[in-house]
């Protein structure tokens, strides 16, 4: 990004941008007024409060856009070398995202089918390709109009422009799916797996009726009876370790139950621990919509049965994507309403959802699960002290200080391999802070 005219290079400010988008999300006007004079931002990137005003996000906002391209070949390379990502297999799907307002000023802005389930707003849709690990590689903003399933053959043509034509096997949900899509695939020797809609099922009854297929996957039943099963060691941590193995084999259920390893007494003894668990209300409609059977087709051959449905399933980073980007980082209600404005959002969100992901497989890495927000918020406690020291000649000199973590915090930034300085920055004149 070029530097531009005024003393804070664009590239700087877009980083502030993102930071924002990734640890307290709103407006930039909440940026330049409240949060980042809260933050210790100006002495870790030497940009003053003073020179983050809505006007320069703004601007900064048109000038990160054009870049966009050069951002996701960017983060693809650096994918690669942190995490050793693959891109032998992409999954693609897409969601929507409403505005408030009538958004007049954007084309893009049309009433269509929301997931949002917002059906009085305008809205755009956005496809999102990610990996298998659910790191983003890219995505594209339709329509709000637009159906899924003409999206797919631009998006797989725009990444071949991008990153080269390669022999990618592509997870698609069912909304992708029609005759004209996989025969597009197929002319291009691409490789597929995707769901059937409902609306064709009823061509395969005859087929399913057999009943000649093979269980690959028992859901809720299995995670329950082995729960049931979980053995009693004396052992705390043995007993949450063997949990934990068996709600990492069954995640798509995990969420379903709340469970406690309780200690039962036992005559004079020391007694011995218990497994308890029950299953949390607010799931039950979760689990009644995704027991059931899936019918998927590929073109792939020789993938055994288990791995065609474990690779399909994985269509739930994708979601796990949208819904991050929707709760934790507000991409979701949209304000803008200039078309720009609205596509430098979109990709502040999506830079913001790489730096999520990447601290996500930082932290299971590093044994401490795959739930930032928690890490984040523990993180937020770390404060800054300004120590305020008067000179001979009037003026006051400012240190600024970290003070000691408590124990907690120290735990985490030793897993992580982090150390944090005891001051930032350099000591400086008071009346020189502002400038």
């Amino acid at each position: 990004m070029p530097d531009g005219h005024g003393k804070t290079p664009w590239h700087i400010v877009a980083t502030i941008l993102s930071l924002a988008r990734f640890c307290e999300p709103s407006s930039e006007l909440h940026i330049a007024d409240t949060w980042y004079q809260r933050t210790s931002l100006d002495d870790l990137m030497g940009v003053p409060v003073a020179r983050v005003n809505p006007d320069r996000l703004y601007r900064a906002h048109d000038h990160l856009l054009k870049h966009k391209d050069d951002i996701e070949k960017h983060l693809k390379e650096r994918y690669t070398t942190l995490f050793d990502a693959q891109y032998d297999l992409l999954l693609y799907d897409v969601t929507s995202t409403y505005f408030e307002g009538e958004a007049k000023r954007n084309p893009q802005a049309k009433r269509g089918h929301s997931r949002d389930h917002r059906p009085d707003c305008k809205q755009v849709c956005i496809g999102l390709i990610v990996t298998r690990e659910g790191l983003p590689v890219a995505y594209e903003v339709f329509d709000g109009n637009r159906h899924d399933s003409t999206t797919l053959q631009e998006i797989i043509e725009t990444m071949e422009q991008k990153h080269g034509k390669a022999r990618r096997v592509w997870v698609l949900d069912r909304g992708m799916v029609s005759d004209k899509n996989l025969q597009f695939l197929r002319d291009r020797d691409g490789q597929y797996i995707v769901g059937t809609p409902k609306a064709t099922l009823k061509s395969f009854e005859q087929a399913l009726l057999d009943q000649d297929w093979t269980q690959v996957e028992e859901g809720l039943q299995r995670l329950e009876r082995r729960l049931d099963k979980a053995k009693k060691k004396p052992n705390r941590s043995q007993v949450e370790r063997q949990i934990g193995r068996l709600l990492g084999r069954n995640s798509r259920a995990a969420g379903l139950f709340d469970i406690k390893v309780i200690k039962v007494a036992r005559g004079g003894a020391n007694g011995f621990l218990k497994v308890t668990w029950t299953k949390k209300d607010e799931w039950r409609d979760w689990a009644q919509l995704s027991e059931g059977c899936y019918l998927l087709r590929t073109n792939l051959v020789g993938w055994s049965p288990e791995d065609l449905w474990k690779t399909y399933i994985q269509l739930t980073q994708g979601e796990a994507a949208f819904r991050t980007q929707k709760s934790e980082l507000n991409l979701r209600p949209i304000w803008h309403h200039k078309e720009d404005r609205v596509q430098a959002h979109i990709l502040c969100s999506f830079l913001a959802y790489a730096m999520w992901k990447m601290l996500e497989l930082w932290m299971s890495r590093c044994g401490l699960g795959n739930g930032p927000r928690p890490l984040i918020e523990e993180f937020d406690r770390i404060k800054t002290n300004d120590v305020v020291l008067p000179t001979s000649n009037g003026r006051e000199v400012r240190i600024r200080c970290v003070p000691q973590t408590d124990e907690s915090q120290r735990i985490l930034l030793g897993r992580l391999g982090l150390k944090i300085p005891t001051r930032l920055g350099e000591p400086r004149w008071s009346s020189d802070s502002q400038m």
